[in-house]
């Protein structure tokens, strides 16, 4: 009986090893687990599918659908062809003559395409991405380029030509005096996304005919005096989130030149306020206290 109970375990055994064997056999196989794919008589790119044969790993099957699928992901190498040229900031709109250029996906004809930046106002000086000494430069729209990172001192001192300037994205610095006594500068435009960190000492001091500038996120510090005698300054709106540090002192400021009142902005008119964002009004009003009461939510 025991040799018989034996005997049975060793046939139940071989009947079960024998299954898994045959199990997938080319007919049997339910559920084949097909591997690459070979044979490729047409490449698939990410808008068309190729041909080629797969085979079941577990029993040799050919798979009967030869239609390889997209990849769906492009392959954009950093291959960008200029397609459409920059130019000059034209003298007329306050735009700029941006460019084009295009990339290619190397599987595929499809393309993607981004901005050049337009070079600039024609006639500005700037050396080693310095805006320099501009102050005779007889244009009424300015742009300073993406390619510069620092406006230098007095670099338009007193140019009364200047109306309106777009200052590039990648203008960290405004340096002292840098448009003193532009009295006829109306518009200051800062890129989208402009990385200015530090507007120094008399920067905008007696422009006149500036009534609203946005001071971008980045500013973490404001000068003596940035904009002293700003007479007819209405609004400021600041959107750093954190109050960048104020250089104060006595006289000049935001609005006007009241010798009792600190810097930087000092107000002499009852129509000025400043605005800042939201979750930041009670910092604002705390480190900003010479002004807290001009100070709004944006």
């Amino acid at each position: 009986m025991k040799f018989f109970m034996r005997f049975l375990g060793i046939i139940v055994l071989l009947v079960i090893t024998g299954f898994a064997f045959t199990a997938c056999g080319n007919d049997d196989c339910t559920s084949h687990t097909w591997g690459a794919w070979e044979n490729i008589t047409t490449q698939p790119n990410c808008t068309t599918t190729g041909t080629g044969i797969q085979k079941c790993t577990k029993c040799d099957v050919t798979n009967p659908n030869t239609t390889i699928p997209t990849n769906n992901v492009h392959n954009f190498a950093d291959n960008w062809v200029e397609t459409t040229a920059a130019g000059w900031h034209n003298n007329t709109i306050d735009e700029c003559g941006n460019g084009e250029e295009t990339l290619t996906c190397t599987r595929c004809p499809e393309t993607d395409t981004q901005p050049i930046p337009c070079k600039g106002t024609e006639g500005l000086i700037i050396e080693d991405n310095v805006v320099g000494d501009n102050e005779s430069l007889d244009v009424a729209h300015v742009c300073i380029p993406d390619s510069a990172t620092e406006i230098s001192n007095y670099a338009f001192y007193e140019n009364t030509n200047i109306t309106s300037i777009r200052i590039g994205v990648n203008v960290t610095i405004i340096d002292q005096n840098a448009f003193f006594y532009c009295e006829n500068l109306e518009t200051v435009i800062f890129a989208e996304g402009s990385l200015l960190e530090t507007i120094e000492n008399y920067s905008f001091e007696g422009c006149a005919s500036l009534t609203s500038i946005t001071i971008p996120a980045n500013i973490f510090h404001i000068g003596d005096s940035a904009f002293g005698n700003c007479t007819n300054l209405e609004t400021v709106i600041v959107l750093a989130t954190e109050p960048p540090f104020l250089v104060l002192s006595v006289g000049g400021g935001f609005g006007g030149g009241g010798v009792s009142l600190p810097t930087t902005f000092s107000h002499t008119h009852d129509n000025l306020k400043i605005f800042v964002p939201a979750d930041s009004l009670q910092d604002y009003k705390n480190d900003w206290s010479e002004y807290a009461d001009i100070i709004e939510a944006i």
